[in-house]
């Protein structure tokens, strides 16, 4: 049960004993009753909402996003590589130019890294640029 579902579900429980127990005027039983009902609605409907993001097809493109994520990581990772090793700039923006505008987005910004002489330092640059190109990804509503 996501967080709304919990208060809308809290808001029923609450207003059923408001509607049990609004023992004075009709009006009051009455508007007791009506936020109920629309509490339970509400209650509902975020159920669905969380039904719906479980479903099949929503886990399925959750897939296809982190496996396209994935492919942009791999990307940044030999993108990083080539830089590091010295590789220069136009060479590798040439191929990413065929490859579309999110690889030559990792081009510009992996060359805004400077060189790394230490092997050490360099595989963990590569690892690092590897990670925040995945979570750019992942993280972005165009994905």
């Amino acid at each position: 049960m996501n967080n709304y579902a919990g208060v809308y579900l809290l808001m029923v429980v609450l207003l059923t004993g408001c509607a049990q127990g609004a023992g004075g005027s009709p009006a009051n039983r009455t508007a007791a009753q009506e936020a109920l009902a629309e509490a339970t609605r509400q209650a509902a409907e975020a159920e669905a909402a969380a039904a719906a993001a479980l479903a099949p097809e929503a886990v399925t493109s959750i897939e296809a996003a982190t496996g396209h994520c994935r492919g942009i990581a791999a990307a940044a990772e030999r993108t990083m590589t080539a830089r590091q090793m010295g590789a220069p700039m136009a060479d590798v923006m040439e191929a990413a130019t065929k490859a579309g505008g999110a690889y030559e987005k990792i081009v510009v910004d992996a060359y805004d890294w400077p060189l790394i002489r230490t092997e050490r330092v360099r595989d963990q640059v590569i690892t690092e640029f590897q990670n925040a190109s995945y979570r750019e990804c992942i993280t972005s509503p165009a994905t």
